[in-house]
């Protein structure tokens, strides 16, 4: 695969200590010069979070791993409207890989370790 692969979900109806995972299975080639996983936020077509983490960090190039990024929904403004949560692979190199059972979980979270100790309107 080519370039960036892209899944939006709308941040209307979820729970304030709810987090975001986006884990993926992801084989790259021998000679890998790198992707990222990255996770954003937008509103209006502008970032509110923007996150990622180097698929290097999980998968040695030429072999098979596991990558995730995470983002909690206490840790974004929910003052925006129309929020989007993006979760894709960025490829400036365009380099060949395989994701395969790349999804994105809504995760309840626990109010006491992970609240939000302010009202969410």
């Amino acid at each position: 695969m080519f370039g960036s692969s892209h899944l939006l979900l709308s941040i209307t109806a979820l729970e304030k200590n709810e987090s975001f995972r986006s884990p993926g299975n992801f084989t790259s080639t021998p000679v890998f010069p790198g992707a990222w996983l990255v996770v954003s936020v937008t509103s209006n077509g502008k970032d509110i979070k923007w996150s990622s983490a180097a698929v290097n960090d999980y998968v040695k190039p030429g072999s098979s791993g596991r990558v995730f990024q995470s983002l909690r929904l206490s840790d974004i403004e929910l003052r925006h409207h129309g929020l989007i949560f993006s979760a894709f692979i960025w490829n400036p190199m365009k380099a060949p890989y395989i994701m395969d059972h790349f999804r994105v979980r809504v995760r309840s979270g626990n109010p006491v370790i992970y609240g939000l100790y302010r009202e969410v309107k």
